[in-house]
């Protein structure tokens, strides 16, 4: 069994603290994002793809997959699934025949 140092006072504890500020945090922007039919992963996605447009004009769903920490391929079905709903727009890049922009 694992014993605490702070098991007599969980409030001295940065790791509990930190879960449970996470914990609210986290609760807090999935209700925001429900509001606007959005998922967390999906926030994620736009918000990546919203820093990178700013320095670059074709961002590639391997862009936002560095950026975000999230695997390509779901990358790619998140984009498929907002290019349907209307908040983003792929096109063919111009450079790299193989990727969308």
């Amino acid at each position: 069994m694992f014993t605490s140092k702070y098991k007599d006072n969980s409030e001295k504890s940065t790791g509990l603290l930190f879960m449970r500020v996470y914990n609210k945090w986290h609760f807090t922007i999935k209700q925001a994002l429900k509001e606007l039919n959005l998922t967390h992963p999906q926030f994620v996605v736009l918000a990546s793809l919203s820093y990178l447009s700013q320095h670059d004009n074709e961002v590639t769903q391997v862009m936002i997959s560095k950026l975000s920490g999230i695997d390509v391929m779901t990358v790619s079905q998140i984009l498929s699934l907002l290019e349907k709903r209307g908040f983003v727009e792929r096109k063919e890049h111009s450079r790299d025949t193989r990727a969308k922009a």
